[in-house]
């Protein structure tokens, strides 16, 4: 599928229900998926992950990989986020030890309609990185 009429569209697709009336919607969410890498033990579980995806949008599921733990290097969940919300950069957590740990957030697609604030996001934390 290198080319054809498809290719750079955001295609959404959801479960059909039969109250579904085809009038074309306005596209509050779009779903997406991100990664939290190298998260810390205590935190790799379903049940913490989900709730770690809820401070991004609304989690949908999680790939199969990070589901049965076979890549541990960083946990991929699938969203949906408001399209006009703020895009989250990071998530301050707090361990049950009481210690804070701060979770980057990384995108793995930013729809055409929020890269205006991502790519500011980006400028932003690089410009902090740095200082």
């Amino acid at each position: 599928m290198g080319r054809g009429p498809l290719i750079g569209r955001l295609i959404v697709m959801r479960r059909w229900d039969p109250s579904t009336n085809f009038v074309r919607d306005l596209l509050t969410t779009v779903p997406i998926r991100i990664r939290l890498h190298w998260l810390p033990p205590q935190l790799w579980c379903s049940s913490a992950i989900m709730k770690l995806a809820s401070g991004v949008g609304k989690p949908l599921r999680a790939d199969p990989l990070t589901a049965w733990k076979e890549r541990l290097s960083y946990a991929r969940i699938f969203l949906e986020i408001s399209a006009t919300d703020v895009l989250v950069e990071e998530l301050e957590i707090e361990l049950p030890s009481g210690k804070m740990f701060f979770q980057k957030v990384e995108y793995e697609w930013v729809p055409p309609m929020l890269w205006t604030h991502y790519f500011s996001m980006s400028k932003n934390s690089k410009e902090r990185d740095t200082s």
